[in-house]
């Protein structure tokens, strides 16, 4: 009852679905286990920050065999009685006519029309000159009104077969034994989420607004769901996982020897492709997954987000530097590593970078699955000291075949100032996150963390991010987001993450909820704060303005996975549409460089103001993104979301899913926006504080947002994590 209160508004009962399990022999449990894993596909297509939680392509691989069951059910029987009892219809109106007890005359009379030699003859002609287009929708409709008229599957056999004696064309999927289950009625061919995505946005982006007791975020809702009903669908990693190797990968080290990685300890000496480099920490984590990763031919086990160097990243040459089992969530848990490609690890994947006294080129074996016991596999990873190219690798294989990886790390190279500003968060907010979380039982520790990230994340944002300059604090370090200093702070944050152990002089250990707690915020905050910094001339009216005459969607940046990538000879475009038909806003975005190379990420930092957006009754506002190469062609990859009514909130940040061909259901990326409240004067602001914006000023505002988030964790969290518990 709280489900379909929660995701299907205005929900009443259909007059038919007591003759469903009759017909199909399909009970209550099977419609409910088939309701909950299309309610959880609809939430990993439709939510932002609630996307990584859902386990893909499990969800849509068990809505595929579901549908498949539910064909070969029979389903065209329950269909049948549709066709004769749905008011107002022609088949309806005909039925109407013919009392229960004539049927079986009306049916033997059905027949005797059917078999007549004119007719078949006149049906053969156009379906051996390929003219007669509804061929399979018209047969199957005559056996389901046999079958409605009363007579027995066997009956209908009998009289399909009768009739391609007597020359009528039947296509096999509509002749005997297969025409109850061929079910041309079910558009495009499956019932999936795209059948009530309608319902079910308008639950997931609103729920909330109007129940305190869920919080303002309406993907809490969605969360919570899959935290009972779709538990069974939720990929028990969160995006503070882990990038990492099982026990016994083995590790090149820098003597040419080859150590087990659980072995290593910082101040060991390892191999890295541009040489020896010294380990700064020794990550060792209880795998909270139900599953790792292998190539056919090794025992090297590994998490789906581990990142392998391709051979063009490793040789610095053009194409993915990255390759992982599940590229989008691996950029979107590892900001900065999408800037110079990742690429899905698989039969299509690029060649890895191999080490061998140099890099060499290896395409790994076939991708093989096995399946754990969450909780129950310790995983591992090392973090090497950086380079000059914010790099942090080292390379590992079986003892045999020795891959190039890098570390789990994010890159801060990419947006400095960013980078810096989550050091600050973390260095402040940690000692108020750990108090607050010692009560946590150890089993809910990280989705408590996340959760109460989310919620905090959610609710400050917009708030702590006003271009306010009398809060720059007057000090700033020298080169605080630049060059050695921000390396050196990573250094030393990455080494912050070992603990000397207690029993043993010298020892030390990783410290896990300290490395978890690093993790989370950069998966929450990473890509919150680098977008911000990039448009920290926004302005945010304040959670009252839900009246205001505008709204501004902000396009803050987009990444993409692999080959999906967009390329073009010149400048590349993206356009937003924003509603639909004669209605529909468009706004054209600045154009950005692409040389005839991959784009696989992209700062827009650009604003479309658009009239108030109200939606209608059950019917949320859609967003489409597309883009154009320099010579004005259409691209494939294109993205689509639905934006929630902002009549009743001010801000809201959105992960639109990016597509790369039509009717596809694998995301390749996202695009990332925001929707704010607006009017005449937040947007002459605006406009005015983008014209005098300076690299300095976004630097000062970096340094300011990291101190006015750390502020707000360490006086929010607490009160969260209660809630989240």
């Amino acid at each position: 009852m709280v489900v379909r209160d929660q995701f299907f508004y205005g929900f009443t009962p259909d007059p038919n679905a007591g003759s469903i399990t009759p017909v199909t022999g399909l009970g209550d449990d099977w419609w409910t286990a088939f309701n909950v894993v299309v309610i959880c596909q609809a939430i990993y297509y439709v939510t932002s920050n609630t996307r990584n939680a859902v386990r893909q392509p499990d969800v849509n691989n068990q809505v595929a065999a579901l549908n498949g069951a539910l064909q070969s059910a029979h389903v065209n029987f329950f269909y049948a009685g549709n066709l004769a009892e749905t008011v107002g219809t022609t088949v309806e109106a005909a039925f109407a006519q013919v009392a229960a007890s004539d049927r079986a005359q009306a049916a033997r009379m059905y027949v005797s029309l059917l078999e007549n030699p004119a007719w078949i003859s006149a049906k053969g002609r156009p379906a051996a000159s390929g003219q007669w287009t509804d061929q399979l929708w018209e047969l199957l409709h005559h056996w389901l009104k046999l079958y409605a008229l009363g007579m027995t599957a066997a009956q209908i056999d009998a009289v399909i077969n009768a009739l391609v004696a007597a020359g009528l064309p039947v296509p096999s999927n509509v002749g005997a034994g297969n025409w109850p289950s061929c079910a041309l009625w079910i558009t495009p061919g499956a019932i999936d989420w795209n059948d009530i995505h309608t319902e079910v946005t308008v639950g997931l982006l609103d729920f909330g607004q109007g129940n305190p007791e869920w919080g303002v975020d309406g993907e809490f809702a969605a969360r919570s769901f899959l935290d009972g009903e779709g538990s069974r669908w939720w990929n028990g990693t969160m995006p503070s996982s882990g990038s990492c190797f099982a026990a016994g990968a083995k590790v090149l080290m820098a003597d040419g020897a080859f150590k087990n990685i659980e072995a290593i300890r910082p101040g060991e000496m390892v191999q890295s492709i541009t040489g020896p480099r010294a380990v700064i920490t020794a990550v060792s984590l209880r795998h909270r997954g139900d599953r790792l990763y292998s190539f056919a031919g090794t025992d090297m086990r590994f998490s789906a987000t581990h990142p392998f160097l391709t051979h063009a990243g490793a040789s610095g040459q053009s194409g993915p530097a990255v390759a992982g089992v599940e590229p989008t969530r691996l950029m979107r848990t590892m900001p900065g590593l999408s800037s110079r490609g990742v690429a899905h690890l698989g039969s299509s994947c690029p060649p890895l970078g191999a080490f061998a006294g140099g890099v060499q080129p290896v395409q790994p074996g076939v991708l093989q699955e096995h399946k754990v016991t969450p909780g129950t596999e310790m995983i591992y990873d090392l973090v090497t000291a950086f380079d000059a190219q914010d790099e942090s690798h080292y390379c590992v294989g079986n003892g045999h075949t020795t891959f190039a990886v890098t570390s789990e790390t994010a890159r801060f190279a990419t947006a400095p100032a960013a980078a810096a500003a989550i050091m600050d968060i973390m260095t402040a907010a940690w000692p108020t996150i750990a108090h607050a979380m010692q009560p946590v039982a150890g089993a809910q520790w990280h989705r408590v963390l996340d959760r109460a990230l989310q919620s905090v994340a959610f609710r400050m944002f917009p708030m702590v991010a006003l271009a306010d300059p009398a809060a720059v604090p007057l000090l700033m370090p020298e080169a605080w987001s630049t060059g050695a200093h921000l390396a050196a702070n990573a250094h030393g944050l990455a080494a912050g993450l070992m603990i000397r152990g207690l029993q043993t002089a010298g020892a030390v250990s990783y410290d896990n909820d300290r490395g978890a707690c690093l993790a989370a915020i950069v998966a929450v905050l990473g890509n919150l704060v680098r977008d911000a910094v990039a448009m920290g001339w926004r302005v945010f009216l304040g959670a009252d303005a839900t009246g205001a005459p505008l709204h501004a969607i902000s396009a803050l940046s987009f990444e993409v996975a692999g080959n999906a990538a967009p390329r073009g000879a010149g400048a590349l475009t993206a356009q937003m549409v924003i509603g639909e038909g004669a209605s529909a806003t468009r706004h054209l975005l600045p154009a950005f460089p692409s040389n005839g190379q991959l784009v696989f990420s992209h700062q827009i930092a650009d604003v479309a103001y658009v009239p108030r957006l109200v939606a209608k009754p059950g019917a949320p506002i859609r967003l489409r993104v597309s883009f154009r190469d320099g010579s004005g062609n259409r691209l494939s990859l294109h993205g689509v979301a639905w934006l929630p009514d902002m009549t009743r909130q001010t801000y809201r940040h959105i992960s639109v899913p990016l597509f790369e061909t039509a009717g596809t259901s694998l995301i390749v990326g996202q695009f990332l926006i925001d929707v704010r409240a607006a009017d005449d004067a937040s947007r002459a602001a605006e406009t005015a504080a983008r014209a005098a914006w300076t690299p300095d000023k976004a630097t000062q505002f970096a340094h300011a947002l990291g101190h006015r988030i750390g502020a707000r964790l360490i006086a929010d969290f607490p009160k969260a994590a209660i809630a989240k518990t």
